[in-house]
């Protein structure tokens, strides 16, 4: 049965359904059943150590494949940090080791000092990469049985790919204008592409005749660093990535430029998916673009098969600083003096989602439409 709830506790996940789960008592009675195994994809967010708010899904979800309470395969899809994430789960169940966790302490132990330039960050980036998929492990991971992984990559169009770095930091910020009147104009400039495990691409990315169609290439054991070495590569903050074996040159980019968590409106009745969010209040951007525009989040219609999963305020309450942890933290003057400052508040953050991540999570935390009988019995094997 599930874990006993302490009533006394601030609620810290906010349980955002789909349109399909508010609309349909079959789908409900469902959720209610299954829980986490109710979903067959799930998306992770491109931002770095923010991501630490939802790093209970990792312990639960391990926890339910070594118990075999988990429906298979399941689509773990996203780019950047989500990328690491979901590759660290695949290699902790292969060897037993707890490599999220370990991936969680090199985060947390690399350092930024004022003048380190791109090469400084190249080590640093190389050694996560082959924690999180390591190098005897790899053949293992893209061929599991139970979990397809879609790391979703940005690649500049030809024309741009070019560019010196001020030229190319001149067409982002027209972009970004351009992206204020209307996201269309993003497909001028970027292509998405997703890298893939398993004999089938997750073609339901490619949603409606909105969504910009993606690009699907095989991951393998010959491009796998090069496509974390891209999907990781912040625009002018690490060095250029300009070549994947699969698909050849071009300039790669972090996945956030394109798909900072979900940007497909995934018509396919059949995907259950889930968004593990970083956001409180059901806030999901589509892309980097859009952070800086509080107006723009995700479309209601891409929210027909979706749900969301995010950190409520009383999770960000709870923290040291009550902030979530951010990507820019590595940059702050004031982490940069006491990194351990720093390391402390990542860490309780990532701890805060482990303690609080459970088989409660949507039943408590259910907004929208017609809330879950908390009395409900539910069958759960935490």
């Amino acid at each position: 049965m599930g874990q006993v709830r302490n009533k006394f506790n601030p609620l810290v996940y906010q349980f955002h359904p789909s349109n399909a789960l508010v609309s349909s008592e079959k789908e409900k009675d469902r959720l209610k059943t299954t829980q986490l195994d109710y979903f067959n994809v799930f998306f992770g967010p491109a931002t770095g150590p923010r991501g630490f708010a939802s790093c209970g899904f990792e312990k639960t979800i391990k926890q339910l494949h070594s118990q075999k309470q988990l429906s298979s395969p399941k689509w773990l899809i996203g780019g950047s940090t989500a990328a690491l994430r979901f590759l660290a789960i695949v290699s902790s169940i292969i060897s037993k080791r707890n490599i999220n966790h370990e991936m969680k302490e090199h985060f947390c132990e690399m350092m930024y000092q004022r003048g380190d330039t791109a090469a400084v960050l190249r080590p640093m980036m190389e050694a996560m990469y082959r924690i999180c998929a390591p190098p005897e492990l790899r053949k293992m991971v893209l061929n599991h049985p139970d979990f397809r992984i879609g790391i979703m990559v940005a690649r500049v169009k030809d024309t741009y790919s070019e560019l010196s770095d001020w030229s190319l930091k001149v067409t982002f910020g027209a972009y970004f204008f351009m992206n204020m009147l209307d996201p269309k104009y993003l497909e001028g400039f970027i292509d998405r592409i997703c890298f893939y495990t398993g004999s089938e691409p997750p073609t339901f990315l490619d949603g409606d005749e909105n969504t910009q169609k993606i690009k699907f290439v095989p991951l393998t054991e010959d491009n796998i660093y090069e496509v974390l070495h891209a999907t990781t590569c912040i625009p002018f903050v690490q060095e250029r990535c300009d070549y994947i074996s699969g698909i050849g040159p071009g300039l790669y980019f972090d996945a956030a430029v394109t798909d900072l968590t979900l940007n497909s409106n995934i018509s396919d009745s059949s995907v259950r998916a889930l968004i593990l969010g970083d956001l409180p209040n059901n806030v999901v951007k589509q892309t980097a673009f859009d952070t800086l525009l509080p107006w723009r989040n995700l479309p209601p219609s891409y929210r027909e098969n979706v749900s969301v999963l995010c950190p409520s305020p009383e999770f960000v309450k709870l923290l040291p600083e009550q902030k979530l942890p951010s990507v820019h933290d590595w940059f702050n003057g004031r982490y940069i003096d006491d990194p351990e400052l720093r390391k402390k508040n990542w860490r309780e953050a990532y701890n805060l989602s482990l303690r609080s991540f459970d088989g409660n999570v949507f039943m408590d935390g259910w907004v929208g439409g017609d809330k879950l009988d908390a009395d409900s019995e539910i069958t759960m094997h935490y």
